[in-house]
């Protein structure tokens, strides 16, 4: 039966000032974290941090930034060329190669494209996949001559373990990353889908100018007049400051967030004095109604 209701806001209450007894995390990128990071786990009383190496010695990863494992297309035909050529390169080399895109659309933007399909073995994984066939592609993913291209989703968590002696043989898992990263530790993420359990890997990225002008407001002047050595270093650089002015947005929000917070427990401090808090109450719910109503929180 169809019915008729009506929504009504009665506050908002915010999750950062939750206060729990007791705080504890295991993270693979503490050290990818960011100043802006630590002091919010700061305020949280988080202070101590222990960092435990891997049972697996130091890690394999071969990461040329200064060399030529970085490369910036100016078209997306030329990216998308790029990318193909990379990955049929190094599968006919006897790698396995897994590309990792930044969203869904972009993965399927290349997928659609002419170049795709000159990519053999070629698996694609993505959210659509039931877990059947999900498992399926990750667990081929890490075979001598497989392509495996996948959204950024993946790039966290995803065991990609090698058990190919071929593929081990011949260097391991290639990981591709299509976009740069505005978080750091995503990136590192990224990277750790290879080079498992003390086993070799190698990563590289393959960037498309546009997206690095939109994100990173990196036009083709600022990476044409600076030596390919230091690219890694004037991404890193860009990405910092993008991270800033994110975190800056975050602390207003913040901010808002603390004031609508604080009025909603007032409201209900009043709503619980019963008749003796009616006027308060009533004051205080016209003014959280204006506030979200205007979309301030």
């Amino acid at each position: 039966k169809e019915k008729l209701g009506l929504w009504v806001r009665c506050g908002r209450f915010s999750y950062a000032r939750i206060e729990p007894a007791c705080i504890l995390g295991v993270s693979g990128t503490i050290e990818a974290l960011g100043d802006y990071e630590m002091q919010v786990m700061k305020r949280f009383g988080i202070r101590s941090f222990a960092s435990m190496p891997s049972v697996y010695g130091e890690t394999q990863l071969k990461f040329d930034h200064a060399g030529d494992a970085i490369a910036i297309e100016a078209s997306p035909d030329s990216f998308y060329r790029a990318i193909t050529d990379h990955v049929v390169q190094k599968t006919r080399g006897g790698r396995a190669v897994i590309a990792f895109f930044r969203t869904a659309q972009d993965l399927n933007a290349y997928c659609q494209s002419p170049y795709f399909k000159k990519v053999v073995h070629a698996n694609v994984l993505h959210e659509r996949l039931d877990s059947k066939a999900r498992d399926y592609v990750i667990r081929k993913a890490a075979t001598a001559g497989q392509a495996t291209f996948s959204s950024a989703v993946f790039g966290r968590g995803t065991d990609f373990f090698c058990k190919d002696n071929k593929l081990a043989a011949a260097g391991g898992v290639h990981v591709l990353q299509t976009f740069f990263s505005v978080d750091k530790a995503e990136e590192v993420q990224i990277q750790g889908r290879t080079a498992r359990q003390g086993q070799q890997g190698t990563y590289g990225l393959i960037l498309l100018q546009s997206q690095l002008h939109e994100t990173f407001d990196l036009g083709p002047d600022a990476l044409g007049s600076v030596a390919r050595g230091k690219w890694y270093c004037t991404l890193d650089k860009a990405r910092a400051s993008v991270r800033a002015r994110a975190c800056a947005k975050i602390e207003k929000a913040l901010e808002r967030a603390t004031e609508v917070d604080e009025l909603t427990h007032r409201y209900f401090d009043a709503l619980l004095m019963g008749t003796q808090g009616y006027d308060s109450a009533v004051a205080r719910f016209l003014e959280l109604h204006h506030r979200l109503h205007l979309g301030s929180a």
